[in-house]
């Protein structure tokens, strides 16, 4: 029998422990490497084999600094 972590963040399909799941750091939901990630197979696989963290955020996540002056915003548009 699998083991599951939870449900994806991307739906409602169940993201199992041997399926690469990556935690989002902003809501703490779980996602597949492959639903949106952006993340590598080989950059996901190098940091499970070497026991490092892989900091992200899930698409709902990610969004606009709230804290930002209208200055800071302007200047990261332009980058």
């Amino acid at each position: 029998m699998k083991r599951a972590i939870k449900y994806c963040s991307t739906g409602i399909q169940t993201v199992y422990l041997r399926q690469e799941g990556l935690l989002c750091e902003g809501c703490k939901r779980w996602q597949h490497r492959t639903c949106q990630t952006g993340t590598r197979k080989l950059d996901y696989r190098g940091a499970v084999r070497f026991g490092e963290s892989i900091d992200r955020r899930c698409v709902e996540c990610e969004g606009p600094i709230l804290n930002s002056t209208d200055d800071e915003q302007e200047q990261s548009m332009v980058r």
